[in-house]
């Protein structure tokens, strides 16, 4: 992949690294970071490279708190997802999961951030769901807002 006109081959950023160009895009830049014990890979999305230094500063505020990020995220999804997937392991005689099981199952791929500090969350299902994604949205200033199972 190559970058647009007029856009960088990678971002540095002093902080966090060097985010490299997306081999699936050319308005997204990976880097490969420790997010609360996971390596996992965030992405800046890059629109326009006026939109570079705000989705650097989005990439900082969600990395500083990714602690409570984190948690915010998790609690979403055990309240959004977990009880359909609980009603449809007990109709197929499964046990339950508990929220620990449950987030233990998925696996966190990949986060997005976009200049306007909106986020999104990308998991593997864990086959929890036929092989269905797990997106969660959201903003740094609201949390999590809604969750999408593409598939």
């Amino acid at each position: 992949m190559r970058p647009k006109q007029g856009f960088p081959d990678a971002i540095t950023h002093p902080g966090l690294g060097i985010f490299s160009l997306s081999e699936n895009s050319d308005e997204r830049y990976d880097l490969s970071i420790d997010w609360c014990g996971t390596q996992t890979q965030i992405s800046l999305s890059i629109d326009n490279i006026d939109s570079i230094d705000a989705a650097l500063l989005a990439a900082t505020s969600i990395t500083a708190s990714s602690g409570v990020v984190n948690s915010q995220v998790a609690s979403f999804l055990v309240g959004e997802l977990l009880p359909s997937i609980n009603e449809e392991r007990v109709a197929q005689d499964k046990a339950t999961l508990q929220p620990d099981d449950f987030l233990k199952s998925i696996s966190l791929q990949m986060i997005t951030v976009y200049k306007d500090e909106v986020y999104e969350f990308l998991y593997g299902d864990g086959d929890l769901l036929g092989g269905h994604w797990i997106e969660v949205h959201g903003t740094l200033a609201g949390g999590p807002t809604y969750l999408d199972t593409p598939g």
